[in-house]
């Protein structure tokens, strides 16, 4: 935050304008199907028939992976102990809003310690400043924000269409080329009518889950397969020796692999700058000839109309499969090499210009997601809506805050005086009660959330 404040502002310490307070423990066997919402470390968790808050309260995540999350509550919540209170003295006099925001915009990550377990105490948070101005510029930063605020959901919400819609758009005009829509020429034959190669993968009696290795040579099936590329896991490769078993499923440059049981259309073009992989079971190599160009049976295998084709004709209950049967009778577009990769051309032109629009969006979509930070950093430094004379001054503000925040400081010093008044015969066994109630008490927090 800056240091220079607008007129009529001031820079306070959260101890110094609110009662910091944990939430209560609460049993988990206490939470309800209905009644009022229980406030944990990710928000809400569940409902309780009581509510420790009749008031909208900003409370602060203070143990786990949440510690630092802001939320404010609903009226007449519970807000149990994996949270932090910023109680109001004095309900009204600051805007519960505005100071969701606040939080939401200062950087906690001086009071967030630990690693494996990160917390937040009260003593950490007590010193940490904020900007506060008069309470009627608040309501007018929190009106102003609340409107921006909706505008960006309703921008994001928009551009997440967006990578749906490339999607669709590669898928159309894929199919619309491999097919020869746009020229007319759909005259098909088949895959047979071509004499392309094709060879399933090995049965399961030849390969057996129990043979692979780590890092060894890759088996790959129709889950090491997406959007056209392979993606090999490690664990999923077998030995040398094996290899050379099986080395007649061995992939070569310009293979068409192609996944025969479950999601139809995982296929991709092997290169040899993938390293020795072999077919897996669940997989099916199809293999150019001087009539097929490689690249583009790829991409026909992975356009909708072939996709359609194959669960029309797949086989199986419980889990589709292909075999080389369908794949044979599989209509194939009855043109030329020639004519194959100029359809290629085409479709690496469009590609292009998907892709530069997705790059665009990327962009777009990272200064978007920055902008909540940005209007709140403009909203604190004074910059967002308007002052006005008629606001007065956060100083006096602070000081009727502080006034009720004395007064209730006070109270609960006196509580504690009253409290610790005992006589002398009673001492032991005052300490043996305290004793029996923290071992007591040591047990209840086990059990709660």
């Amino acid at each position: 935050m800056e240091k220079q404040l607008p007129k009529g502002w001031v820079e306070t310490d959260l101890d110094s304008i609110f009662n910091l307070k944990y939430g209560k423990g609460l049993p988990v066997k206490n939470l309800t199907e209905t009644g009022y919402d229980v406030y944990g470390a990710n928000g809400i968790i569940g409902a309780y028939s009581d509510y420790h808050y009749k008031e909208p309260r900003v409370i602060i995540s203070c143990r786990g992976a949440a510690s630092g999350a802001i939320h404010i509550t609903n009226p007449e919540s519970f807000i149990t102990s994996n949270s932090i209170v910023l109680d109001e003295v004095k309900v009204d006099v600051l805007n519960q809003k505005y100071l969701f925001y606040i939080m939401k915009a200062v950087d906690k990550s001086d009071v967030i310690t630990g690693t494996a377990q990160p917390q937040i105490t009260i003593q950490l948070l007590k010193d940490l400043q904020i900007p506060l101005p008069p309470r009627a510029e608040q309501d007018r930063i929190v009106a102003k924000v609340d409107d921006l605020m909706a505008q960006h959901a309703a921008i994001q919400q928009a551009m997440e269409r967006i990578p749906q819609l490339l999607k669709d758009f590669r898928q159309q005009v894929l199919t619309q080329a491999v097919t020869f829509k746009t020229t007319k020429k759909q005259s098909f034959k088949t895959i047979k009518d071509f004499e392309i190669e094709i060879k399933t993968g090995p049965f399961g009696s030849a390969l057996h889950k129990s043979e692979y290795i780590d890092s060894g040579i890759y088996v790959i099936n129709p889950s090491h397969i997406k959007d056209g590329e392979i993606i090999p896991k490690s664990n999923v490769s077998i030995s040398n020796t094996k290899f050379q078993e099986l080395k007649r499923w061995e992939l070569k440059e310009g293979d068409v692999i192609l996944g025969r049981r479950g999601e139809m259309g995982r296929c991709a073009l092997y290169k040899s700058s993938y390293g020795k992989m072999i077919c897996g079971t669940g997989s099916i190599i199809l293999r150019e000839n001087k009539n097929i160009s490689a690249a583009f049976l790829d991409l026909y295998l992975r356009s909708d109309f072939v996709i359609n084709y194959l669960e029309t004709n797949s086989v199986g209950s419980t889990m589709i499969n292909l075999n080389q049967k369908i794949i044979n009778s599989l209509p194939f577009p009855n043109v030329s090499k020639e004519e194959q990769n100029n359809a290629i051309s085409k479709l690496a032109s469009l590609f292009e210009k998907a892709t530069a629009i997705e790059q665009r969006y990327e962009q777009l979509k990272s200064q978007i997601d920055s902008l909540p930070q940005a209007i709140l950093h403009k909203a604190f430094k004074g910059e967002l809506v308007e002052q006005l004379d008629s606001d007065g001054s956060a100083s006096e503000l602070l000081k009727d805050i502080s006034s009720a925040l004395d007064v209730t400081k006070t109270k609960v010093k006196t509580k504690v005086k009253t409290k610790g008044k005992t006589k002398g015969k009673s001492k032991s066994k005052s300490k043996s009660k305290v004793s029996v109630r923290a071992q007591s008490r040591t047990i209840q927090q086990s059990r709660m959330i």
